[in-house]
């Protein structure tokens, strides 16, 4: 079990979506210059190498669709630091192509993550999420102490009423301990309350009248 970034797809999209407002016409000025198009390609790269390629969704359907708009955004970004002028326009061509990709790649990864088997781990009896996914084995230690609890309880009840609690008047925490510890083993072991009953003990040790 893995803890995910609930942020991370939206960080992602908030950085490759800027491609979509590179223009080849503009009301009252020219064309997406290559200066003003260099930021927003390199932050694309960047968000999109890691979600293809590093990331824990292991994107299948929509890795190449993505590949193909990381490939194009390396070219226009090769052809931006080779320009001796970042003044000119960027190409047309260029930026109907990318803004095709984007939205391909954009539709595919809907699709894709969609389907993915993604779950929210909730509250389940004992277990809690964040606890157990963190750190399993102490949640699952607190499960057995609770029903080890409740085990004891339910024997020290069914002994009493059959006459066989013993508890010295020197020390008279010292058996409730020890029956405890046997149901903690009688949980761990899954035993239930009829196994003692049938085989006359409590909590699993042969135990005398008082």
């Amino acid at each position: 079990m893995q803890k995910i970034d609930g942020n991370y797809l939206y960080q992602v999209g908030s950085q490759i979506h800027p491609l979509s407002s590179f223009s080849a016409f503009r009301v009252g000025g020219g064309a997406t210059t290559l200066d003003e198009a260099h930021y927003p390609i390199i932050v694309a790269e960047q968000a999109l190498e890691p979600l293809l390629n590093r990331s824990v969704f292991r994107l299948r359907t929509s890795w190449q669709a993505g590949q193909a708009l990381l490939n194009k955004v390396r070219e226009i970004k090769a052809q931006i630091i080779a320009a001796s002028d970042r003044t000119m326009a960027l190409n047309m061509a260029d930026i109907f192509e990318v803004q095709s990709l984007l939205s391909s790649f954009e539709a595919v990864l809907g699709a894709e993550l969609g389907q993915l088997p993604l779950y929210v781990v909730t509250q389940k009896a004992g277990f809690i999420g964040e606890p157990l996914a963190e750190d399993r084995d102490a949640a699952v230690v607190a499960e057995i102490d609770f029903f080890a609890e409740n085990d004891f309880l339910n024997c020290l009840q069914l002994n009493s009423r059959l006459g066989r609690v013993r508890v010295p008047c020197e020390e008279p925490l010292h058996d409730v301990v020890d029956h405890q510890s046997c149901a903690r083993a009688r949980a761990q072991r899954r035993c239930t309350r009829r196994d003692a009953a049938r085989d006359g003990s409590l909590c699993g040790e042969p135990q005398s009248r008082a």
